[in-house]
């Protein structure tokens, strides 16, 4: 669980250094990262983690607050002995009904995660010999090479 811990972190790392030097500038979903991006930085994560022997599946869930058109969704990514690796959590850390500031969680579910249910889980698809898990693979090839030089 360390080694994934640190190549989360040190993928994380490598967005923030990325966003910082504006490489995200025109690119609407990670541009204000971590905020609304878990879908594709936890899919660029997914393949950054298979590159290094470590297999995934993505999970998408939807937590239901006290009001119907209160609903938050989140993307994170599971092994198969149900370890959940997320470094979007954060996003929520002023969500006074999530209240999660952990910018890299890799661990057995927490009250939070078991917070939503789950919508899906995405397949792999293969582009150039990446495999992501959403429809874009042009774009997110691109994100992944912007991302890959600041490893």
């Amino acid at each position: 669980m360390h080694d994934i811990h640190h190549l989360a972190t040190h993928f994380r790392n490598a967005i923030e250094a990325a966003k910082r030097e504006r490489e995200f500038l025109y690119e609407i979903k990670l541009k204000n990262f971590p905020v609304g991006c878990c879908d594709v930085a936890n899919e660029l994560l997914a393949q950054f983690l298979l590159d290094n022997g470590i297999p995934t599946r993505y999970v998408c869930g939807t937590y239901y607050g006290e009001y119907p058109e209160t609903k938050t969704s989140h993307a994170w990514l599971i092994t198969d002995d149900a370890i959940i690796i997320d470094i979007t959590g954060d996003q929520f850390k002023y969500d006074s009904s999530l209240k999660n500031d952990r910018p890299v969680f890799v661990e057995q579910a927490n009250d939070f995660y078991k917070l939503f249910e789950v919508d899906e889980r995405r397949d792999v698809c293969e582009f150039r010999g990446l495999q992501f898990f959403c429809d874009d693979s042009p774009r997110m090839l691109r994100l992944y090479e912007i991302i890959s030089s600041y490893l």
